[in-house]
């Protein structure tokens, strides 16, 4: 999973440019001012100097035509004048910026709170223009994390320096994900210095014993992957998942490994500490981890994940304590080969009406066909690029792909830059079977890509917490910067069967700003399709389940909803409840005069497959006249592999399918009728 080919090319990096950026420092409270024209202090950010914009003109007439030695005194009187007329604490002119913009410095510091009331006061005066605070202004917040500045860790860097970076240091001005519950499941974690308290919340253990009559348990060895003696408990460490050439010869795995420490790495790539002067820092380095165990050795168990993914959004497992710190957002690095089942996707839906955030790898197979749980309806897909901004040549993509994070490794076609490092760093251990001590260390794959996805997302979670997480979700996609020139997703775009990369590359910062933006007015629609089978015949009816959801944080206007049937479907019905549907030669639509925050409309639609060969698909697309938060999630697709009619055999004679799927009735009718005579006979003799 992590062996891939490394290759370089030559380049030039260009210089990172570091602006300036007003920031607020975090001070000590200072004392709530003892007076009664001001109300109690309400937060503890002082705020001691202001800066006054007189009108032009507010000037004597005298001192107008007066010497420039006489506009200090001006100054200081237009000041003096500015406080008695707002009866606020007195203040004292500090100095000019320009004859209209005057420094007032007040006898003692107040909270940001009662600097408002006071700025207020002074707004009233006629000779005011405005007032704002004096504020101290930084350089940009860059942590003094060693691998982050040396470059190590090039996967955070900006898009100038580094192509396919994520340009987390401009993000970090506005948020660092603190508070915010990412709940890592994988294969536990190591003692780390980068992953401790208070960025590391306890976790726990979910992998299981092995099943009576697997290669492990007929060998004696019950719990072999869970490799820890035991099945679920409440540590959530990872004891190293080595795999030996005796365990693939005894035919416990197929492949013989070292411990990988997989969700070490995970687990930092998400948010390990930051600004603490030690190897490096994690996307979201202010939110909190919670380290949910599923793999094992040779992996886990599909059981297993669906239980911790359950506990982790807070939903109750049965044997298991409630998780007392319900995650937001899951991480998965993690996934198999097939089909989205009926039971994993019931628990995805239930996780995500919990309002947390699915977050899982594409896949590592050079594919275009998505892993599971990627694949799943409501999950965002992440595929993975390489410093240059190339889909990686081992990532999987496909239409469920939603947006590239970096992967490290090789490039699809570009060519390498030369001289430079690779791999992705994160926090690991030296230790080859059980833990050694910690380090960091470079691994490669979609896995790497989807906790980088998790951090941008608790990113904008802190940054505007009264979005809903799809929202945040969108807003991510929204914000993506194109592919590069030149590049695999650029040469070959959405279409069958190229391949889908998503949106684009990730970038934090214009995420982040952009969720700070949101109004509190605007809407953010959101539209799922689905359909119960994947492969489908000539003649057989499909049934799909278009949902509409409107995730806020305003609610919706003339919203409108339309399904496009592509060719090779023909609509049968369309249930929409009481509201009326106009149908159309390629699908149907409907209107709502508004849709309120937190509702959602299901219609359920029926369609028949008129092709004997190729794809079908289905397009759904929402519109409303309302400001909208994010867009990517207004529309969604599914597309469907048209096959032959299968047939069954069955008893002494064959019985053919019929094009929904049904026993034929005439024949199901004869073998009735035969079985009735048959016993008839049986009574008569």
């Amino acid at each position: 999973m992590f062996n891939i080919p490394l290759r370089r090319r030559a380049g030039l990096i260009a210089l990172w440019a570091l602006a300036c950026l007003v920031s607020q420092p975090a001070l000590a409270e200072r004392k709530a001012m003892q007076t009664g024209a001001l109300p109690a202090a309400v937060n503890a950010e002082p705020v001691s100097r202001l800066i006054i914009r007189y009108r032009e003109d507010d000037r004597s007439a005298l001192l107008a035509r007066a010497a420039p030695g006489a506009e200090r005194a001006e100054a200081q009187a237009r000041v003096m004048r500015s406080a008695q007329r707002a009866g606020a604490l007195p203040l004292r002119y500090l100095k000019s910026v320009s004859p209209r913009m005057q420094v007032a410095a007040l006898d003692r510091a107040v909270s940001a709170d009662q600097a408002k009331v006071l700025m207020q006061r002074l707004r009233a005066d006629p000779a005011v223009l405005d007032v704002m605070v004096d504020q101290r202004v930084r350089a940009h917040a860059i942590p003094n994390d060693p691998r982050f500045t040396d470059g190590t860790q090039w996967h955070l860097r900006s898009p100038s320096e580094v192509v396919g970076g994520i340009s987390a240091a401009a993000a970090w001005d506005l948020s660092t994900g603190a508070g915010v519950v990412i709940a890592v499941l994988d294969g536990g974690y190591t003692d780390h210095l980068d992953l401790q308290q208070p960025n590391l919340l306890p976790g726990y253990d979910f992998v299981s014993g092995d099943p009576v009559g697997t290669a492990q348990a007929l060998a004696g060895k019950p719990f072999w992957t869970a490799g820890d003696g035991n099945g679920r408990d409440a540590d959530a460490r990872d004891p190293g998942d080595w795999v030996t050439a005796a365990d693939v010869s005894a035919g416990f795995c197929d492949l013989s490994e070292s411990s990988t420490w997989h969700g070490t790495h995970v687990a930092g790539l998400a948010a390990a500490a930051g600004n603490n002067n030690r190897d490096g820092l994690g996307v979201a380095y202010g939110a909190r981890i919670l380290p949910v165990r599923v793999l094992g050795r040779c992996g886990g168990y599909v059981s297993d994940i669906l239980a911790g993914a359950r506990w982790a959004a807070g939903l109750p497992v049965d044997g298991v304590p409630n998780n007392p710190h319900p995650a937001k957002i899951l991480s998965l690095s993690l996934g198999y080969a097939g089909v989205c089942s009926e039971p994993i996707q019931a628990t995805l839906d239930e996780i995500r009406r919990t309002g947390a955030s699915l977050i899982a790898s594409s896949g590592n197979d050079a594919d275009d066909v998505v892993s599971v749980p990627a694949s799943c309806a409501g999950v965002m897909a992440v595929t993975a690029h390489t410093r240059e901004g190339d889909l990686a040549d081992y990532a999987n993509v496909g239409r469920n792909v939603r947006i590239s994070a970096p992967g490290g490794g090789a490039n699809s076609i570009l060519s390498p830059q030369a001289g430079t490092l690779r791999g992705i760093f994160s926090t690991g251990n030296t230790g080859t079977t059980g833990p050694g001590s910690d380090n960091i260390s470079a691994l490669t794959g979609t896995s790497m890509a989807v906790p980088q996805v998790a951090g941008i997302v608790a990113l904008l979670a802190q940054s505007n917490p009264a979005l809903a997480m799809s929202t945040l979700e969108a807003i991510m996609v929204d914000s993506a910067r194109p592919f590069p020139l030149g590049s695999y997703c650029v040469a070959n775009p959405e279409g069958w069967p190229a391949g889908y990369c998503g949106a684009g590359l990730i970038d934090a910062a214009a995420a982040v700003q952009r969720a700070v933006a949101v109004s509190p007015v605007s809407a953010d629609l959101r539209v799922e399709q689905r359909a119960p089978v994947a492969d489908v015949w000539l003649g057989q009816s499909i049934a799909f389940s278009v949902i509409l959801r409107n995730a806020g944080p305003g609610a919706a206007a003339n919203v409108t909803l339309t399904q496009t049937l592509g060719a090779g479907l023909e609509l049968l019905s369309v249930d929409a409840g009481a509201t009326p549907v106009t149908r159309s030669a390629t699908g149907w639509s409907l209107t709502l005069p508004t849709l309120a925050v937190g509702t959602e409309r299901q219609v359920q639609v029926r369609a028949i497959v008129r092709t004997s060969t190729g794809r079908v698909a289905s397009e759904v697309a929402a519109t409303t006249s309302t400001v909208e938060a994010a867009s990517s999630n207004n529309s969604d697709s599914v597309e469907l592999t048209v096959g032959p009619v299968p047939v069954t055999q069955g008893g002494g004679g064959g019985c053919t399918a019929s094009p929904d799927g049904q026993a034929d009735v005439s024949l199901l009718l004869l073998a009735v009728l035969s079985l009735g005579l048959a016993m008839l006979r049986r009574r008569r003799s």
